[in-house]
């Protein structure tokens, strides 16, 4: 919905309605007022929150509709969930594989399903105006501001959720957490100006730097709308580092690539500069990475049809 957006052309919309087309057929019913999406027997608070990002932007788009009951649904799921701890923390999972207490037995809880679910949330707030969905998020906040909530995959998903809300509520309380983030997140960027990770993230840079880049962006919009001039300046030397680093992963026609793949290949983000696999999420978090930076650092609108 991004490149479209950006494009206007019409393919990517087809292949977003396509693709939330194929995730509604493992959607299922928790009564009346809840949904979730169980497959291989999981069903997992990132897996309901993500296709949400897609319905909202379409709705946002389009003016469509069509998916308002569904996205109430799986709504009201994401609240659930974090009813069941009554901290504030979100459940990881409805089920595992049968284990409706997965979490509990094993100890384990998802390091980036709580961000996916906090930035889905402020989308709804957004699109629908409903209290809930900010108080859950107020709920969320005096849980996870705690000092262990830090983790890299924590960060770049909840920066992006409490600048989206603080953009609405214009509450101090969401710029300063989001501002936190962003300047822990700083810390885990490589600034070794002679070695070739320059610019990226992490003691084993890969493509996931786009999702930092993500979050670095938002957290520039967020600069500009405080006016903190000091962050702005630092955010944008630190995005445009990451930009550069993000660059050199990307296939270009130069590079030796099987002649029957190429086609398939360049524009692609290769894992890391010693691991050449693809994957779809990082070409997107890369993609959505650069939107912000055009948007927000260089300004360009990116806005429908601009490209």
């Amino acid at each position: 919905m991004l490149v479209y957006k950006m494009t206007a052309d019409l393919r990517y919309f087809a292949a977003a309605r396509q693709s939330v087309s194929y995730l509604l057929q493992f959607k299922k019913q928790l009564g009346v007022d809840k949904a979730y999406f169980l497959f291989h027997e999981k069903a997992k608070l990132g897996g309901i929150s993500l296709p949400m990002l897609t319905m909202l932007e379409m709705r946002q788009l389009t003016g469509t509709r069509e998916f308002d009951e569904t996205l109430v649904q799986l709504a009201n799921m994401i609240l659930f969930l974090q009813e069941k701890y009554q901290t504030g923390q979100y459940k990881s999972t409805y089920v595992y594989r049968g284990n409706y207490a997965y979490e509990k037995e094993t100890g384990w809880e998802s390091k980036i399903y709580p961000g996916e679910a906090l930035y889905a949330l402020a989308k709804m707030y957004l699109a629908f105006g409903d209290a809930q969905y900010k108080h859950s998020m107020d709920w969320a906040l005096e849980f996870y501001s705690r000092e262990r909530w830090i983790s890299q995959a924590f960060l770049p998903w909840t920066i992006s959720a409490f600048v989206s809300l603080y953009e609405q509520a214009r509450e101090p309380k969401y710029s300063e957490y989001a501002f936190y983030l962003t300047d822990r997140l700083l810390k885990q960027q490589n600034l070794d100006s002679d070695d070739e990770v320059y610019g990226s993230f992490h003691g084993v840079p890969s493509s996931n730097t786009g999702s930092y880049m993500e979050a670095l962006g938002d957290a520039v919009h967020l600069a500009q709308l405080v006016k903190d001039q000091q962050r702005l300046k630092l955010y944008c030397e630190r995005a445009k580092m990451g930009y550069r680093w993000l660059l050199m992963l990307q296939y270009v026609k130069s590079d030796p690539v099987d002649a029957d793949h190429l086609g398939k290949t360049v524009g692609g983000f290769r894992e890391s500069l010693v691991k050449p696999r693809l994957r779809i999420d990082n070409t997107q978090h890369a993609i959505s990475s650069f939107a912000k930076g055009l948007e927000f650092i260089f300004g360009v609108d990116t806005s429908l049809g601009i490209y």
